[in-house]
């Protein structure tokens, strides 16, 4: 699992080469920006589906106070 305040796009982007070899991702995701810097779900998204990953769950997920996603963990899996 990937659970780095906000580094995760420096780990993906860093091993990039060594994502080939990798078939499911679990990671923590954001939806609002939390961590300067850190990715939000919708650019994640995009750079793994680019990579030949798909979204296909969310757990842990955590709610603002009026009802809007936070953050989650996420996992992708090769497709």
């Amino acid at each position: 699992k990937l659970d780095l305040q906000g580094a995760e796009r420096f780990v993906l982007t860093g091993g990039e080469a060594v994502l080939e070899r990798v078939r499911v991702i679990y990671t923590e995701i954001f939806f609002e920006q939390l961590y300067a810097g850190a990715w939000l779900f919708s650019e994640m998204n995009e750079f793994l589906a680019g990579r030949g990953f798909k979204h296909c769950g969310l757990s842990n997920i955590v709610h603002a106070r009026d009802g809007d996603l936070v953050q989650a963990n996420a996992t992708f899996r090769r497709v």
